[in-house]
């Protein structure tokens, strides 16, 4: 896909506050492809100098998954979304036996609601303009229970975004809407913005 295009295309990326993240490497390859990239992040001072870096076509803003009312806020101050890239994430390694309640909802708040909340944020008006593109990152550990002993709750929270994923691309296509769950693993180090947007199905 070397003559992919996203000129006049707002993207919003979360989780791309770390300078080594594949959350500003997604930013960069899309802002590469010609589309408006906002970085979203807890840590707005990382996303700042992050967008900074990637120039005129770079901004950032603060941006807690995990609150809806804070993603709400965002997306008011951004404006109409065209992709969304879900790439907020944390993890933790705990052995099931001493994972609590709480350790297994913070994850899953992040990683799996708080994807479903910045859907909801931007969906309506990519209904309404019958185009959008929604990325999940995904992981190997979604379909293995997870690739390291200890992390059950990132293994359920993955295959939760897996199957969220599914279903939006169903229930969304009619209204020219994609979705797709590209594997952490498979996009780690791309930064061609050719490359990425292949494997994203842009």
């Amino acid at each position: 896909m070397s003559n992919v295009t996203l000129v006049g295309k707002v993207a919003l990326v979360t989780g791309a506050g770390s300078a080594t993240g594949l959350g500003n490497a997604i930013a960069t390859a899309l802002a590469t492809a010609g589309a408006e990239v906002v970085l979203g992040d807890i840590d707005i001072d990382g996303a700042t100098r992050n967008a900074a870096a990637i120039g005129a076509a770079g901004r950032a803003i603060f941006m807690d998954v995990a609150d809806e009312s804070s993603v709400q806020a965002a997306v008011h101050e951004i404006g109409p979304v065209d992709i969304l890239v879900n790439n907020a994430g944390v993890t933790q390694r705990m052995p099931i036996w001493e994972l609590s309640t709480n350790d297994f909802d913070r994850l899953l708040s992040i990683n799996l609601r708080g994807g479903f909340v910045c859907l909801r944020a931007v969906l309506a008006g990519m209904m309404a303009r019958r185009w959008g593109r929604i990325i999940w990152i995904s992981s190997v550990a979604g379909k293995q229970g997870g690739g390291i002993i200890g992390t059950a709750h990132y293994a359920a929270s993955k295959a939760g975004v897996r199957g969220l994923c599914q279903a939006a691309a169903r229930e969304l296509g009619p209204y020219g809407i994609t979705s797709n769950a590209p594997e952490r693993k498979r996009l780690s180090g791309v930064r061609s913005p050719s490359a990425w947007c292949g494997r994203c199905v842009l």
